[in-house]
């Protein structure tokens, strides 16, 4: 009776959350990945050390647009520690972080180096619940090179003139802001059935000054994160995994949600392989399809994106290309009882 009242109540916390996001559905096109769970710590810092192990290495790299002349790229790489376990199971992790992104003539690119902290406690008479509490700060620092543009000025009426004055502030301009985010995130295992993670986040908490000019001030919105993922194990080698993520900043909204099936194969030699696949979709931008492998503590990641908004006359239906990589080294805690820690999944 009771493993029936925990799957009811599971199945309404699911439903009540995706129904909550309904109404924000709108157009997005910001800094993102389609494999948001490949980037954690970027995603919330309250996922800093949520993960069954010790070291967690994460790197992802997304080209996006890569049919126009001014495509994104972007990289992000991550180390996280879980560096103490008290004997409640209580965690206290901490993550380091660099963020890369640049597009466009003028070469404009965003570094975003950050720290993050995280404290998760350990909850249910089965100790199978974590609630985290986690910040992060971070130095955003943006580059643009005005002398790659051209301007309307420097047209004599019959060519272009590279000489001419433009009439704009010509140069490299670099700006540096210092940068705050907040996060909480709720994790249930269920043993080898079933599992799942909840998060909401806060960036840009301070607001900072966004202006490449000194005498301005441009605020950057914060934006506010949910996403939900989790997976369902159908059969022993078998697994669903739904996935939610929704993004808003001032007037822009994202939302994607997919599903995604797992695979595992039992190899004579005890190696654990498993392969996941499946589409997601970004409302109104693009259509993804995702596939990948988990070989031990390795989880390799690959998405492609194909546009189906409005720009997708110029990409030819083309959108993004990702892939992500994971390592997590592991060295588990045993306590008395003799049971180990294993915080998700």
């Amino acid at each position: 009776m009771r493993k029936k009242n925990e799957h009811r109540m599971l199945v309404r916390f699911l439903a009540g959350f995706f129904l909550l996001l309904l109404p924000m559905l709108s157009v997005a096109q910001d800094i993102h990945f389609t494999q948001f769970q490949a980037s954690t710590v970027q995603l919330n810092p309250a996922l800093t050390g949520l993960y069954d192990g010790t070291i967690r290495f994460s790197a992802i790299a997304r080209n996006q647009w890569a049919t126009v002349p001014v495509n994104y790229n972007t990289a992000k790489f991550s180390v996280e520690y879980n560096f103490l376990t008290l004997k409640n199971r209580d965690k206290l992790s901490a993550g380091v972080s660099f963020y890369y992104d640049r597009a466009g003539d003028s070469r404009y690119g965003t570094s975003y180096p950050s720290l993050s902290l995280a404290y998760s406690k350990c909850l249910g008479r089965r100790k199978n619940q974590y609630l985290s509490l986690g910040f992060n700060l971070g130095l955003i620092s943006r580059q643009i090179d005005y002398s790659l543009l051209r301007f309307d000025a420097q047209y004599n009426g019959e060519f272009y003139d590279a000489n001419a004055y433009s009439f704009e502030s010509i140069g490299k301009v670099t700006t540096n802001v210092m940068d705050l985010g907040v996060g909480v995130a709720y994790s249930f295992f269920f043993k080898k059935k079933y599992s799942m993670e909840l998060g909401f986040t806060v960036q840009h908490l301070n607001q900072p000054n966004y202006s490449f000019k000194s005498d301005q001030k441009v605020k950057l919105n914060s934006r506010y994160t949910a996403h939900l993922s989790g997976s369902i194990a159908l059969t022993e080698n078998f697994s669903v995994l739904p996935q939610l993520l929704y993004q808003r900043q001032d007037s822009k909204q994202e939302f994607l949600f997919g599903l995604l099936l797992k695979n595992k194969i039992l190899t004579k030699n005890k190696n654990d392989i498993a392969f996941y696949y499946g589409p997601s979709y970004r409302i109104n931008d693009a259509i993804t399809i995702t596939a990948g492998v988990i070989w031990n503590r390795w989880n390799f990641g690959f998405s492609y994106d194909i546009n189906s908004s409005r720009f997708r006359k110029a990409t030819n239906t083309y959108g993004a290309v990702e892939l992500s990589a994971q390592y997590i080294y592991s060295h588990l805690l045993k306590f008395k009882d003799g049971k180990q820690i294993c915080p998700i999944f």
